[in-house]
């Protein structure tokens, strides 16, 4: 979005067009107005442009400093509409930086077993939201660390009884119309799992097909958006959502039924199936679903059987992705 607009034409008031139109008709030198008009809208555009500056050298200011976290997000919120493009994305690309950087200081405050035992408390009877929970704490303490959670952009979950904050990429969502077409589409793509985590307890919660649906999509960014900022951040993610993809995860292996004679290790049917239906319905030449292909072919060649060979083939595809 463009935070000034460009001067052209089509966006001067109609008593300049109507008072070019009268000096051109009238044969005179009025023609002055054009430059006069334009050296007005120049002295504007710096003026954005230098309030754009200001705003951003404020935010970097706050965002440089875990103490002034919340505020620098606040900010953003408040005044990405006044600097440019470029700037907008920068800012939310730090604003993400230092986010990732602060979690692990402000997670041990989360840590705490009175912060622990006040949360598992408030959850029993509205989940783990940042939201129910600070309604339902009567625990000063744990209150006041929900709302800096809030506001610094975290949001909570909880795995074998412990809480922790994560990344909230939903939040960053509202900074999509102001900032690069490539992060916006980083941001989509992080939230998706931000709402939706594949993983939960050493167990792939989503479906099959849903987490190859997420794969290839990754590959779609990266091929889109090579140069992309963020594209090394993808380009890893995508190998390890290949590796559950390939491989399954502690509680949910892709390798786990038998055959008749119980001692060979056979592909589930479930994700068989789904990696059957990726490769008939892709439409984007994923070099997961060539990849998929490939796989499908040797398992009919060893009746389903994970053998020696499918594990070697497994670890080349896993290298070619870590390239």
């Amino acid at each position: 979005m463009k935070i000034w607009k460009k001067t052209t034409l089509s966006n001067w008031p109609k008593s300049v067009f109507l008072g070019l139109a009268l000096t051109l008709t009238a044969g005179t030198a009025q023609a002055a107005i054009t430059p006069d008009g334009a050296s007005a809208a120049a002295q504007k555009s710096a003026v954005s442009a230098a309030e754009g500056s200001a705003v951003y050298k404020k935010f970097e200011h706050y965002v440089s400093k875990p103490a002034s976290l919340a505020t620098a997000r606040n900010y953003l919120i408040n005044h990405i509409r006044e600097v440019s493009k470029s700037e907008a994305t920068v800012m939310t690309l730090h604003l993400e930086n230092a986010q990732k950087a602060h979690l692990a200081a402000f997670s041990e405050k989360i840590y705490a077993e009175r912060i622990q035992q006040a949360l598992d408390k408030a959850y029993q009877d509205n989940g783990y939201s940042i939201e129910g929970l600070m309604h339902a704490t009567t625990d000063k303490a744990a209150k006041a660390l929900l709302i800096e959670a809030r506001d610094k952009g975290y949001k909570l979950e909880a795995s074998e009884g412990l809480y922790y904050p994560v990344m909230h990429y939903q939040g960053f969502k509202q900074f999509r119309s102001y900032i690069n077409k490539d992060i916006a589409a980083y941001i989509d793509l992080m939230a998706v799992d931000s709402n939706s985590p594949i993983m939960f307890d050493a167990a792939i919660v989503v479906s099959w097909d849903e987490l190859i649906k997420r794969a290839i999509a990754m590959e779609v960014f990266l091929k889109q958006y090579p140069k992309s900022n963020r594209a090394t951040a993808v380009k890893q993610l995508f190998a390890m959502t290949q590796a559950a993809v390939l491989y399954g995860a502690n509680n949910t292996p892709a390798y786990d039924a038998y055959s008749e004679s119980g001692d060979k290790i056979s592909i589930d049917p479930e994700v068989r199936a789904a990696y059957e239906s990726a490769v008939e319905t892709d439409k984007t030449d994923s070099t997961l679903a060539a990849r998929l292909e490939k796989l499908l072919a040797l398992l009919d060649e060893t009746d389903n059987v994970f053998t020696a060979e499918v594990e070697q083939l497994l670890e080349h595809f896993m290298q070619e992705a870590n390239k």
